[in-house]
C-alpha cells in the first residue's frame, strides 16, 4: 500500500486493531473515543476480537487524518479509501478499515466546535501522532501557502509527540506527513508558495521545545513532508 509501517506498543496495536477486525460485518465507521477522551465501552470486546485474529503476524498500516472541522476530512478518506466517514459525526476519534485494503486501518480526528476546539484537536493529534504511520494534515488554501495557526498548533503537536517517544527511548521512526489543501481549485502551489510552506514548517520545528539530549534533533529524522 506504499505506507512505512512503524512499531507499536502491544496495547495500541490491539485496540486500534480492534475496530477493524470484524470488518466484513460492520460497514459503518466506529467512534473509539468521545468528545471527553473516554473511550468507548464496546471496545473491550473489539479488543478480545482482535487479538484472536492477530496470530498470523498480519501488520496494519495506520492513516491518521487530523485538520479543522467542516474541511472535508472525512470526505477525502471516503473517496480514496471507501470508507464511510461523517463530517457531520460527533467529535472524538472515529476508526474503520478501508474497504479497499483492510490492512490499512483509519483514524478520523474530529474536534468540536466550541471554546474547547483548540485543546481536543491538540489531544487528538497527540493520540493520532503516537499510533500513526502516515498523518493526513488538512489546512485551508491560502494565497500564501503559509500554515494558519490551527495548522501550526496541530503541527506542534505532532512534533513534540514524536520527539517526546523519541526522549523516552520508544524507537521511533519517520512518519509521513501529507500535506492536504483544501480550496485550491485544483491549481498547483508556486515554486514561491511551495518554498513558503516548508519554511513555516521548519520554523515551527525549531519553535518546539526539545526535551533532553535531543536539542539538536533534525526533522528529517523523524518526519517526512509530501505536499
Amino acid at each position: 500500500n506504499g505506507i512505512a509501517r512503524r512499531p507499536w506498543a502491544a496495547g495500541a496495536l490491539a485496540l486500534l486493531a480492534a475496530a477493524a477486525a470484524p470488518a466484513a460485518a460492520r460497514k459503518e465507521a466506529f467512534r473509539m473515543i468521545d468528545a471527553k477522551a473516554r473511550l468507548a465501552d464496546a471496545t473491550a470486546g473489539y479488543v478480545a476480537d482482535a487479538m484472536s485474529k492477530l496470530s498470523d503476524g498480519r501488520q496494519l498500516a495506520v492513516v491518521a487524518s487530523l485538520g479543522p472541522r467542516h474541511i472535508g476530512k472525512s470526505s477525502l478518506l471516503n473517496q480514496v479509501f471507501g470508507a464511510k466517514f461523517d463530517d457531520e459525526a460527533g467529535a472524538g476519534v472515529w476508526i474503520s478499515p478501508a474497504s479497499h485494503n483492510k490492512d490499512v486501518l483509519l483514524l478520523n480526528a474530529m474536534a468540536a466546535d466550541s471554546a474547547e476546539s483548540e485543546l481536543t484537536q491538540k489531544r487528538l493529534a497527540a493520540l493520532c501522532s503516537s499510533v500513526a504511520d502516515c498523518v493526513v494534515l488538512n489546512a485551508w488554501y491560502t494565497t500564501s501557502a503559509r500554515p494558519t495557526t490551527a495548522t501550526v498548533d496541530i503541527l506542534s503537536t505532532l512534533f513534540a509527540e514524536q520527539l517526546r517517544q523519541a526522549s523516552e527511548g520508544a524507537g521511533v521512526q519517520r512518519s509521513l506527513v501529507l500535506y492536504a489543501l483544501h480550496g485550491t481549485d485544483g491549481d498547483a502551489l508556486s515554486a514561491q508558495q511551495l518554498a513558503e510552506l516548508r519554511e513555516q514548517v521548519a520554523q515551527t520545528w525549531e519553535a518546539v521545545p526539545k526535551p533532553a539530549g535531543l536539542a539538536n534533533a533534525a526533522l528529517s529524522h523523524y518526519f517526512y513532508f509530501k505536499y
